[in-house]
């Protein structure tokens, strides 16, 4: 089968990691490779994977949108020589599906921030009680690889960070987009 999802493709490792840990151990030993193990995580998890991902990207999108060379760049770190060489001759028609897909406008970027803020502000208060994790369990969970990879495009990561995608560098986005990565990074 297929795994189309980051939250399948987590429980798909967490299971075969989990399985590989279980062979002779005894039952009672728990598995620090299980990615959802509590409730706290599966539901923080379903929370990020859901909203989380689609209004950083809109947010991110938006800004992006304002520099097309950007997504240039983006396309030339991130996919082969052919698919780059074809984002230059249809970027127009792509963008242009991106703001109508994402809604790209000032009032919906707007109303994405907003709830961008009460997540951070969520997550913000679950970590201040000095914990490293987001959930009780005593490791890293789902809910933390989700809210790290999916806040990624909001936060300014790059490559340099240890991130995955190469990402364009904060400085040249608008200066508004910097204000909103400045304000929340520091939550």
């Amino acid at each position: 089968s297929v795994l189309s999802y980051s939250t399948e493709i987590l429980k798909y490792a967490s299971d075969q990691a989990c399985a590989k840990h279980n062979q002779g151990v005894d039952s009672a030993t728990t598995c620090h490779w299980n990615l959802f193990p509590n409730n706290e995580a599966v539901e923080l998890d379903k929370e990020f994977s859901g909203r989380l991902g689609i209004i950083t990207r809109q947010i991110a999108y938006y800004y992006l949108n304002q520099k097309p060379e950007i997504f240039e760049t983006l396309a030339e770190g991130n996919v082969g020589e052919k698919q780059s060489w074809m984002w230059t001759k249809v970027h127009n028609k792509i963008r242009e599906s991106m703001v109508n897909g994402f809604k790209l406008n000032k009032p919906a970027v707007e109303k994405a921030l907003d709830e961008l803020d009460k997540i951070f502000s969520k997550v913000s208060t679950i970590l201040s009680d000095g914990r490293s994790f987001l959930t009780s369990a005593p490791h890293m969970t789902a809910a933390d690889i989700s809210f790290a990879a999916l806040s990624a495009p909001v936060l300014g990561i790059c490559e340099e960070h240890g991130y995955g995608a190469n990402l364009p560098h904060l400085d040249v986005f608008p200066e508004e987009m910097q204000a909103i990565v400045q304000r929340l990074s520091a939550t």
